[in-house]
């Protein structure tokens, strides 16, 4: 049995969080083609975790991260 933690973002979200390449061709990419080494990491901490809670509050802080880093995107990929 397989294990999933799924985190819906709005597209210039998404743009910002994973990239801004991420997603616009329209196919299903994992989490590793976009982030890189990035996602290692973070699926190893995820698989680690004790709870679902800490699961939920790690993914969080991950977008947050993202963000605060400073990533920007094109204007034409935030446009909806």
């Amino acid at each position: 049995m397989g294990e999933c933690l799924q985190i819906r973002l709005q597209p210039g979200v998404a743009a910002v969080v994973l990239g801004s390449s991420a997603g616009g061709s329209g196919s299903v990419e994992s989490l590793a083609d976009v982030w890189g080494r990035d996602a290692e990491r973070f699926e190893e901490r995820l698989r680690t975790a004790g709870s679902w809670d800490e699961r939920f509050a790690m993914a969080a802080d991950a977008v947050r991260r993202r963000i605060g880093d400073g990533l920007r995107v094109d204007p034409e990929v935030v446009h909806i």
